[in-house]
């Protein structure tokens, strides 16, 4: 296949690098690097990319790699300019370091196998690409090499602990990855005796130690890769590991990771169970893999609906900054022999969110993708990421697996779950396996996310921002802690003792009951603590057409005290600030852009209940933007207020369209009416549109589920 010339292939980018058809070859661009964004060739926007623009974005980010070597013996190791949180570490040793290069060397060849395998002659800035991952990837495997990024032998040996995890684990399973797709052009191109080493090298991490989540799904491709190479492995063990990965399946395409529910479902247990399917499942244990293939199936089902009309995925979780490699399960299962993915679908959702990314200016930090969602977002880091760690989302390449002819990439652009929607409908579906309900809604085109089933430690901050909000959206990436006392989309408490606010830090899930969903938040909450004597919230959302309506039930331990919500997040440039009253219900509305100059504006509305609202300013929390802004909701309950303290009702809606909100959707709530004596846990909402809809938090009662 010919590369095509890109138009602005490196947007602002000063290198100026030119693939040339005849060649096939990169200028060398000079060392210096800046941000830029992708521009693909066929001056497609958004979701419209063609199989040569996925190819022109796949070299746009591995030349961006390459420009820091100065030469075929350098080594894929980036500027590290964030020490607060990700690894190498100060006093970290020589395995880190090792883990470090290993991670440089094997994520960004997820990014270049696909077009080795396209193209086995590619050259970047001079340096033949097949050639130079055939010699680093030998040497980083080979035992006494100074390039050597350590046996699993010899890691545990130097360590002297039989039961350690090493970053060398996960990354061993993405090595056979990218060896399967570049089989002919570098696998195979290997002596025996050089397949020998590397093989040696799998095989020591497949039968190394791991914890029961996501990293068994690498001793599996490791051992599935072996077995592909022709070597023997003990079916035994692996059939125990794959119903080990079997079985943490909890229905509709869902696995729990560990303690939570995330995107590791998605990039993980789906994308990596497919192929190991293709390599050894379907052949030696098909039962296993017809469960695989058939909870991929499912999830194919809902997929679609995570992401919004342009395709744009929601900030959650942890390891967020793998970003696209969110739609690899779209094209991980268009590669198995039942698959049920709808091949425009998957593109157009494909598309659209690679361009989420590479579109943007602050994507890119010295040339490849930053520690962040956008730019570099140090609140959303994990000690487990290096510089190099983003380029998990070379995953999302796996459609360049997909032939020219495959329907993926000949079948028209279809845009899943928005096809059907009109007007001001919203769709909802709710998964109750993994705790998540997505709602679509056609007014502004977003999708928002609410998640239940998490439970952290009290002390896990940075972990509790990722999943822990009342709802996830996909053009309002979440908001970093803005104030001592306020969270984005979150409950903050603080007591009369001082002591520092409270937290969520477990979100139960019960389910919808009609048209409502309920779940609680738990804040503060320790293991040792019976749950009557931990500050809560009982949720209840209703969806309207652009956001969502809350009439939660707070369960306070004492007073006085002070209950404060947050909105989304909103970017701070030069926005505008109005307030808007109407019959005793107080709002707020922010309207302005974002970085890129999309508008944006959020509004949030209160009721009885609360006291007032109010602004607060920002820096440094927000991911789009330095300045950000953050809606607060106050309420001070002394006693006799708190015996009284019933449901207390607020919303938070959004447009992108640069349209203001009219009185009746600032608004909604014309009447509310308690149901039952005392303490009102059950009201009757009367709306704007025509609609009756009852809240009872009785309905939920004891049955909650983490």
């Amino acid at each position: 296949m010919a590369i095509p010339t890109p138009r602005r292939i490196l947007g602002a980018l000063r290198r100026r690098a030119i693939i040339s058809r005849e060649r096939k070859a990169w200028e060398k661009f000079p060392p210096s690097i800046e941000t830029g964004p992708f521009v693909p060739p066929s001056g497609a926007r958004g979701c419209g990319l063609t199989r040569d623009d996925w190819v022109a974005a796949a070299l746009f980010l591995l030349a961006g790699a390459f420009a820091h070597l100065s030469g075929p013996d350098d080594q894929l190791v980036f500027p590290h300019r964030e020490h607060e949180v990700s690894y190498p570490h100060p006093l970290d040793g020589k395995v880190a370091r090792d883990a470090e290069r290993f991670e440089g060397l094997v994520r960004t060849f997820l990014v270049a196998a696909p077009l080795i395998h396209e193209q086995p002659e590619l050259e970047i800035g001079g340096i033949p690409i097949r050639a130079y991952y055939q010699r680093h990837i030998l040497a980083a495997c080979t035992p006494g090499d100074v390039a050597c990024v350590g046996t699993y032998q010899d890691l545990v040996a130097q360590g002297g602990n039989p039961h350690a995890l090493f970053q060398q684990t996960v990354e061993s399973g993405l090595l056979a990855i990218g060896l399967w797709l570049a089989w002919d052009e570098v696998w195979q191109v290997y002596t025996p005796a050089e397949q020998g080493v590397i093989l040696d090298f799998l095989r020591g991490y497949a039968l190394g130690n791991t914890v029961h989540q996501n990293w068994r799904l690498f001793n599996l491709l490791d051992l599935a890769f072996l077995h592909l190479a022709g070597e023997e492995v003990d079916e035994g063990l692996v059939a125990d590991l794959a119903s080990s990965v079997a079985g943490d399946y909890v229905g509709e395409g869902w696995y729990r990771d560990g303690q939570a529910f995330d995107l590791y479902s998605v990039w993980g247990y789906a994308t990596l169970s497919a192929l190991w399917c293709a390599w050894y499942g379907h052949e030696r244990l098909p039962q296993v893999a017809t469960h695989f293939e058939q909870a991929s199936n499912e999830l194919m089902g809902t997929l679609p609906a995570l992401f919004d009309r342009e395709g744009r995925m929601p900030m959650w979780g942890r390891s967020i900054a793998y970003r696209a490699a969110a739609v690899s399960a779209f094209a991980a299962n268009l590669l198995l022999p039942n698959a049920t993915a709808s091949p425009g679908t998957a593109r157009h959702i494909s598309s659209g969110c690679l361009m989420q990314f590479l579109s943007r200016e602050d994507f890119l930090e010295d040339g490849i993708p930053s520690l962040g969602f956008y730019g570099r977002f140090t609140p959303a880091i994990q000690r487990y990421s290096c510089t190099a760690s983003p380029f998990w989302m070379g995953l999302a390449f796996l459609c360049l697996r997909l032939p020219e002819d495959h329907p993926f990439w000949t079948e028209q652009g279809a845009i899943g779950p928005w096809d059907e929607l009109k007007g001001t409908e919203v769709r909802r579906t709710v998964l109750a396996g993994p705790g998540i309900c997505l709602t679509n809604h056609a007014a502004s085109g977003a999708t928002v996310m609410r998640t239940g089933k998490v439970a952290l430690p009290r002390e896990d901050s940075r972990s509790a921002q990722g999943y822990l909000r009342l709802s996830f959206h996909t053009a309002y990436p979440w908001e970093a802690a803005p104030a001592p006392d306020v969270d984005s989309q979150g409950y903050v408490i603080r007591t009369k003792d001082g002591a520092r606010p409270l937290r969520t830090n477990v979100m139960l899930w019960h389910g919808e009951k009609g048209d409502v969903l309920y779940r609680r938040a738990l804040l503060g909450w320790e293991p040792q603590r019976e749950l009557h004597w931990t500050w809560s919230v009982s949720l209840a959302d209703l969806e309207m057409p652009l956001g969502i309506l809350r009439a939660d039930l707070p369960q306070l331990l004492d007073r006085p005290c002070e209950l404060t919500l947050g909105s989304y997040g909103m970017p701070d440039n030069d926005t505008t600030v109005e307030r808007h009253e109407r019959d005793g219900a107080r709002a707020i509305v922010l309207a302005g852009t974002d970085s890129t100059d999309a508008p944006r504006a959020v509004a949030m509305t209160v009721w009885e209940g609360w006291d007032d609202l109010e602004v607060i300013r920002s820096q440094g929390t927000n991911p789009d933007s330095p300045r950000s802004l953050v809606i607060v909701a106050r309420a001070s309950k002394d006693r006799e207020a708190a015996e009284r303290c019933g449901v207390m009702l607020s919303q938070v809606i959004t447009r992108e369209d640069g349209q203001g909100f009219s009185d009746d959707e600032l608004f909604p709530v014309v009447g509310v009416r308690a149901l039952g004596p005392g303490r009102a846990a059950a009201v009757e909402l009367s709306l704007r549109d025509g609609r009756t809809v009852v809240v009872d938090h009785r309905l939920a009662g004891s049955s909650w589920a983490v």
